[in-house]
């Protein structure tokens, strides 16, 4: 009951947070930091997106390889594995990397290509879109062991911010 509690409690928060006069950089830092209440992780890439091409821009990242950021929007485009365009159509529109590419990450460009030297294990992927197309994309690092059950809570919690 608690946990039900607590995510509503999140999720009200959020909605709160959303619908006030922040800026969109302080509103992600503000949402941010309420999502880490409820499911921990260890980087992130929350890049805004085109709703009609749902193409990437204005990115908030806090990740350990900040060179490399080139590479890792390169190798997110190249990869099919928990992509945004895929998550957007799909019932759940959460996923993590491990799920995607059935416990083998190095089916994923971005894991071979980057993620892997710093130790990531997982990354949860979570897509905000609508009828009238993806606003955003959030990707959570996780270099922790991986904990199917903050994977089903984000999920759901994805999951009621359609409408």
């Amino acid at each position: 009951m608690t946990k039900g509690w607590a995510g509503n409690r999140s999720q009200e928060r959020i909605r709160l947070l959303a619908g006030s006069d922040l800026d969109h950089q302080a509103l992600r830092t503000a949402i941010l930091a309420e999502v880490a209440t409820m499911v921990p992780f260890d980087a992130f890439v929350w890049p805004l997106c085109d709703p009609e091409t749902t193409v990437g821009m204005a990115p908030r990242a806090r990740i350990p390889c900040p060179q490399e950021l080139p590479t890792l929007i390169r190798l997110k485009y190249l990869s099919g594995a928990s992509r945004w365009t895929e998550l957007m159509h799909s019932p759940e529109p959460a996923e993590s990397l491990l799920t995607a590419t059935q416990g083998e990450p190095c089916r994923s460009p971005v894991w071979s290509g980057v993620l892997q030297r710093y130790g990531v294990r997982d990354v949860l992927s979570a897509v905000f879109a609508d009828k009238y197309g993806c606003w955003v994309w959030l990707d959570l690092w996780r270099t922790g062991v991986r904990s199917p059950s903050r994977t089903k809570k984000l999920r759901t919690w994805a999951s009621s911010q359609r409408q």
